[in-house]
């Protein structure tokens, strides 16, 4: 499963998606979005992860 995420490109959370140790496909520039590969166990095993990353996602559209 691929997940975007409409986020501004930043070291900080570049570093924090990688700590938590996901697939990250290319960032796409053009629409600022972070493209991860998610697998079942990533979603099984990381839910609190994803989680704060989505919410993150949703806190940037909704400002």
């Amino acid at each position: 499963m691929i997940l975007d995420l409409k986020l501004p490109q930043s070291e900080e959370l570049t570093q924090r998606i990688d700590a938590a140790g996901f697939e990250t496909l290319e960032y796409n520039k053009q629409w600022q979005l972070y493209r991860l590969s998610l697998t079942k166990a990533d979603i099984a095993q990381k839910t609190e992860t994803l989680r704060d990353l989505v919410k993150l996602a949703y806190e940037q559209r909704t400002n």
